[in-house]
């Protein structure tokens, strides 16, 4: 395979996939997931594209994304890519001073939102950056203050598709080069201030060249996405989900991963060794409590699971 931009992979499987889903996401209000086809998925992208460009947004200008994971992160991300912008990751649970410290190292101009939490701290900065200009909230349940630097994604994209926006984005789809800095993403900054790791679009062209080669997987799985999207671990897993046509699932609060799992039932997922630990604990709490027919019949279980693992921990498909 020979290495694409990752706008043109989403572009082409776009027209493969149509409408079959590429995201799932939990409607609380419904109790029920509901999901996102390739199209509309694409379409949003293509929406949000114009209306960056609208703004004024230039190539390899920042933006930032302080949301927890969610489709529009995702969309969000490709969105900025598509006008060769670059997107700088937030964690969710940065504070005020640690979002701020990003977004004047980066120089952002615009950021994303996903909840409430995330716009308050945002809100802050707005007073104090001189180069943040607008918040744009990716969820409506947002609250937000009376001003005309924060905007609802809704809002945002209610531009009309002129000729110019068209010309433009279409110009700037035939520029794509993989050479052109994609992200920044910073790290904790646990020895000193956090340092911006630059990754061109050739990272990400490689990353789903060696994902596809090493793990074998097909439109009929599924995978669930809970580690955080601003680190490059489960968004570029996201975005090979993406390349080969699994279904995402999104959970958006992560005290709530054990009952999505039973949910969900993904085949494959990108997970740490902690989330097994945790769950290996709960289960040896639960033997303990157990009637000693059940402790030998979870022994027994345990068994098998080990011994499937060894029979076929070097097979190509596997959970990362």
């Amino acid at each position: 395979m020979n290495n694409k931009h990752l706008v043109e992979v989403i572009k082409q499987n776009t027209q493969g996939f149509k409408s079959k889903n590429a995201f799932y996401y939990k409607n609380n209000e419904l109790d029920k997931w509901e999901g996102i086809s390739w199209l509309a998925f694409y379409n949003r992208v293509e929406k949000l594209s114009k209306a960056l460009l609208n703004f004024g947004i230039t190539e390899q200008q920042k933006l930032a994304i302080f949301a927890e994971n969610m489709p529009n992160w995702i969309i969000a991300d490709l969105a900025i890519m598509s006008i060769k912008a670059v997107s700088v990751p937030i964690f969710a649970t940065n504070s005020t001073k640690e979002a701020e410290y990003i977004i004047n190292d980066a120089e952002v101009s615009l950021l994303f939102v996903g909840d409430q939490s995330e716009y308050d701290k945002a809100y802050e900065l707005l007073e104090t950056s001189s180069h943040l200009k607008l918040i744009v909230a990716l969820t409506n349940t947002i609250k937000l203050q009376p001003s005309n630097k924060s905007i609802y994604l809704e809002d945002f994209v209610a531009v009309e598709s002129t000729k110019e926006l068209e010309t433009e984005l279409q110009k700037r789809y035939y520029e794509l080069d993989l050479n052109d800095l994609a992200s920044i993403i910073y790290t904790s900054g646990t020895t000193g201030e956090p340092k911006g790791v630059m990754l061109d679009h050739h990272n990400f062209a490689g990353f789903l060249k060696a994902h596809e080669s090493e793990i074998d997987l097909s439109e009929e799985d599924a995978s669930l996405s809970f580690l955080p999207l601003s680190h490059i671990y489960e968004r570029s897993w996201v975005f090979f989900c993406l390349n080969t046509g699994v279904e995402v699932y999104f959970n958006q609060d992560p005290k709530k991963i054990a009952e999505v799992l039973k949910e969900v039932k993904p085949t494959v997922m990108c997970t740490v060794p902690r989330i097994f630990e945790k769950i290996f604990a709960a289960i040896q709490e639960k033997r303990k409590e157990a009637s000693p027919a059940k402790m030998k019949l979870a022994s027994w279980a345990l068994g098998i699971g080990n011994n499937y693992y060894n029979k076929h921990k070097d097979s190509k498909k596997r959970c990362l």
